[in-house]
């Protein structure tokens, strides 16, 4: 269901499962949910735009806040279903295995906990 979907992409950022995600966990989650295709270095006008979108989604999302509850990122996630899908497609039952080593990599380079087991 899509509820179980919302879920387990916030359980999949929420690295030290506390129920809530980080600022930090926040900017790494809307990097992947917001990401088109591969942005081509030379097209720096779609770059800087991505990045504008990365950090108003990111103050629209933690407000004055440091953390984002799970409440509140089901409310964004139900009505940005698409950019949320995205971040599925990461976890296909096929996936590409390029794209998941290089989402792995990136989650583990930013959470060196997840590295010591």
């Amino acid at each position: 269901s899509d509820d179980e979907k919302i879920r387990f992409v916030f359980d999949m950022f929420d690295t030290n499962d506390d129920g809530l995600l980080s600022a930090t966990d926040v900017q790494l989650l809307l990097e992947h949910a917001l990401q088109r295709d591969e942005v081509r270095p030379e097209d720096k006008d779609m770059a800087a735009r991505r990045q504008q979108r990365i950090m108003e989604t990111k103050q629209e999302l933690l407000g004055t806040s440091q953390y984002l509850s799970f409440e509140r990122f089901f409310e964004w996630a139900t009505v940005n279903f698409e950019s949320l899908t995205r971040l599925l497609h990461t976890f296909q039952i096929v996936p590409s295995p390029e794209r998941e080593r290089a989402i792995c990599e990136e989650i583990l380079s930013c959470h060196h906990t997840l590295q010591e087991g």
